[in-house]
Order: C-alpha cells, then structure tokens, then sequence
C-alpha cells in the first residue's frame, strides 16, 4: 500500500538465510520513479536497502553470495535431503578423508570461463582462481605475461574483497594479451544480447558489437571489453568509476553514455 514499505521476496531461500536485511524503502504513487539502492555490509551480512518504488510495480537485485562455501553445503545438504539421504553432520574440509564414493568430471575449462564472464558467477570465479594456484598462481601468470605486479592487487577470485585493486590501463594491458583468444572472447557478455549486459546497449548501434565484463560493489562500477567502431575498427576500453556516492543505475548509464561515444570515432 501507499507509504508503506515494500514488499521483499528471495528467489533463493538458502541465499536469503546469509543476509540480515534492513527494509527502509517506501511505496510510491503510480508513474513515480525508482529510486531503490541496495547497500551490502559483508563484515555482518546486513543489506540496507533504501528508496521508493512505485505501487503495482517490482524490480529485480542480482546479489553476490558472501561466503560461498557455506552456501555450497547448505545447497548439497538439501539436495541429499531432497533426495531421502539424511545428513546428521556436514563441513567443509581441504583434507581427503576416507574413501572416494564417487567422482565428477567438468566441463571444459572454456565453458567454465564462460559462464564466469557471461553471467558474472562469483562462485565458479573463486573457485577457477584456487585452480590456477591461488593468487600466488595467478600473480606468477600474469608476471609472464608481462603485467606489472605493482599495478594491480588480489584480493579473492570473487570479486567481493575491498582488497582488489587494479588499474584500468593493466584491464587494457590484459584484454590486449587476450584479444587474439577466441574462447575468451566468447566468453564476455555480448552488448543488448546475453549475459549481464541483456539489457545494456540494447537498440544502440553497438548492440551486438560490443564484448566485455561488469564489475560492481557499492560505491564501484567498471566496464571492460572490446567494441567495434562505426568504420569497423577494433577499440580495447577499461572504465572504472571508484567510491562514488551515485546509484549503481546512475554510474551505469554514465558509463555506458562514454562507451556509445567511443563507438562512434572514425579513424582520421
């Protein structure tokens, strides 16, 4: 109802048991905007959540997991459960205990890279990142590329830690070394066509011809990819907006105002 506050639903009930929200949004008279924001506190899982959106209306949040370990077991005890296999105790533990029950083989490692890229999966990033050996193993990598190791930092393969710290000119540096790897760039959202970028670019006239990665935290959005240019050239961009006070849609739409520019240089 009018003033009152809004209606919250999770479309995952274990993912909802690891946050502690606080409602502080209102119900608004029809036609008036959206001003909903959500704020993450991951030191206490606590989401606030803030703004108005208009009666007889909804919008949708994509939330990272905080602590995706958890959330794999709680997922594999329901599914055992569901499946009339009681569990009495279960952890999670970087020792093999026991005997090997059974096995599974994944899928290949572009598709995995894929689905990260793509759909932005937190979960399958930091654990591709324990693949490669650890930040340790990703550093020695990146260092044989010729990335210089005082420019950027690791935190987690998440995403998620305050402790990542790259500059857009590496991102450049990087996507460069990575441009001529088709698997790769398969893997990155295609601009008003799939992925976190769907709804971006959509109806422009770099739908379709714009390939690249979000990044978001509060405060933080980035965007880096590839794009084709209206003479067709091929354009490398890295844009990162850092500790703004700005909705995540506000940051966005600038971004994506500066990379429709972008798209439209000729060579001289």
């Amino acid at each position: 109802q009018l003033g009152q506050s809004l209606d919250l639903q999770w479309s995952d009930p274990i993912a909802a048991k690891q946050w502690l929200i606080e409602n502080q949004t209102s119900t608004a008279g029809q036609g008036s905007p959206n001003t909903l924001a959500i704020k993450g506190n991951l030191a206490n899982n606590r989401l606030i959540i803030t703004g108005s959106l208009a009666i007889d209306s909804q919008d949708d949040f994509n939330l990272a997991i905080p602590q995706p370990s958890e959330y794999f077991l709680a997922r594999w005890r329901n599914i055992l459960e569901k499946a009339g296999i009681t569990v009495k105790n279960a952890e999670i533990s970087s020792e093999i205990r026991g005997h090997e029950i059974t096995n599974l083989e994944s899928e290949p490692l572009a598709y995995l890279v894929e689905k990260v890229n793509k759909n932005s999966d937190n979960l399958l990033a930091e654990t591709l990142l324990q693949m490669l050996g650890g930040v340790s193993g990703l550093q020695e990598t990146l260092t044989k590329l010729g990335i210089n190791s005082d420019s950027y930092k690791i935190g987690d393969g998440s995403g998620l830690s305050r402790q990542n710290l790259i500059k857009p000119n590496t991102l450049g540096q990087i996507l460069q070394l990575m441009a001529e790897k088709p698997d790769y760039r398969r893997s990155l959202a295609i601009g008003g066509i799939d992925g976190t970028l769907t709804n971006r670019f959509r109806q422009t006239p770099l739908e379709g011809r714009l390939q690249a990665k979000t990044g978001t935290l509060t405060g933080v959005v980035a965007l880096a990819g590839y794009l084709e240019t209206a003479d067709n050239q091929p354009l490398i961009f890295s844009i990162t907006v850092n500790n703004s006070d700005q909705p995540a849609t506000t940051l966005r739409n600038g971004i994506d105002e500066v990379i429709l520019l972008l798209g439209q240089l000729k060579r001289c």
